[in-house]
């Protein structure tokens, strides 16, 4: 029948539709998280040198002082 046809035709084209984006977001997905992870990675890098820079100047403060 058409209206069998036509559904089958609509519910292809749904699911193609559906899948069409689906590779794509994942892969936008997986760079997001990578993106996070190497934000967060850089982030901490960036407190440990700032934490022993100021750590190394607080020592030279303090020795210079006693």
């Amino acid at each position: 029948p058409p209206a069998t046809q036509e559904a089958w035709e609509t519910g292809c084209r749904v699911l193609y539709v559906d899948d069409e984006p689906k590779e794509p977001s994942v892969i936008v997905a997986a760079i997001g998280g990578a993106a996070k992870l190497a934000g967060l990675v850089l982030i901490g890098v960036g407190a440990l040198i700032s934490l022993w820079l100021i750590g190394s100047l607080v020592v030279d403060w303090i020795s210079e002082i006693f």
